[in-house]
């Protein structure tokens, strides 16, 4: 459940300054579950530093909530560097 969260928010995630915006209902309707499901799937991955949510006033006062992914980001970064191959890759890569 939660990696299918976690691909929703990708998916609307384009630009890498520009936090995503996606409302759980609309990712709950996605995948055919309750809004409350997703709701609990963003509880934890939030509990597990994977995702802080954001909340910004718009101009027109509404609250909108912002999905930043960085903690996410992160983990998998330090997994990559953890893995052989891509550390060699990495390596070849700056060497060029």
């Amino acid at each position: 459940m939660d990696v299918v969260v976690i691909a929703n928010l990708n998916q609307a995630w384009w630009f890498e300054d520009s936090l995503p915006y996606l409302q759980p209902y609309t990712i709950a309707k996605r995948m055919g579950v309750s809004e409350r499901s997703v709701q609990r799937s963003l509880s934890r991955l939030r509990k597990k530093g994977y995702l802080q949510q954001v909340r910004e006033r718009q101009d027109d006062g509404t609250v909108r909530y912002y999905h930043d992914l960085a903690g996410l980001r992160r983990e998998l970064e330090q997994l990559a560097r953890r893995d052989i191959r891509y550390s060699e890759a990495l390596r070849a890569h700056i060497a060029d």
